[in-house]
């Protein structure tokens, strides 16, 4: 997979760099991306989670051990700032993509804002035709965000996956 992964990351930072003007990076998560969060994000963000503030070094390290092959992990930069970190997973059978955790940097005035979810969907639907997958799930979305969720495409779905709600989009 991580041939693939730099591919997509590649191509979706190129249609971004060229549709907004501005030098994107598209990484996985690695230790350059952890150091640059704990020096940045951790001194100025007051979310708590669910509403974003996770610990990435450990979210990162324990989905790594549990989805090792399954994982895609994202970090988005602009203008050398890291602007976007993502967990998503592919299931076993590849039917769906979830996104398990995402969050834009806390600074309000980062050079992506507005757009950290954008990418990471375009990443989610690279995997997804090359997968074939039916459906990209968001899972437990934060509350004040489901309008926008809704607006991309993405419905509540009806029963909860493993006691919690998330959204689903299907593909086909």
């Amino acid at each position: 997979m991580p041939k693939m992964l730099n591919a997509i990351l590649e191509q979706v930072s190129d249609v971004f760099s060229n549709e907004l003007q501005k030098k994107l990076s598209i990484t996985e998560i690695n230790p350059e991306a952890l150091t640059v969060w704990v020096k940045t994000w951790k001194s100025i963000s007051t979310r708590q989670p669910p509403d974003g503030g996770w610990d990435w070094e450990c979210k990162t390290s324990r989905l790594n051990r549990k989805y090792r092959k399954r994982l895609i992990s994202i970090a988005i930069w602009a203008n050398n700032e890291l602007c976007g970190l993502a967990l998503c997973r592919i299931s076993r059978g590849s039917e769906v993509i979830s996104m398990c955790y995402i969050e834009g940097s806390p600074n309000g005035q980062h050079p992506l804002r507005g757009y950290v979810f954008q990418i990471i969907e375009m990443i989610c639907l690279e995997y997804a035709v090359i997968k074939k997958s039916k459906t990209i799930r968001i899972e437990e979305p934060i509350d004040s965000l489901m309008d926008f969720y809704k607006s991309q495409g993405y419905l509540l779905n009806k029963k909860l996956l493993f006691g919690r709600k998330f959204l689903k989009k299907d593909l086909e």
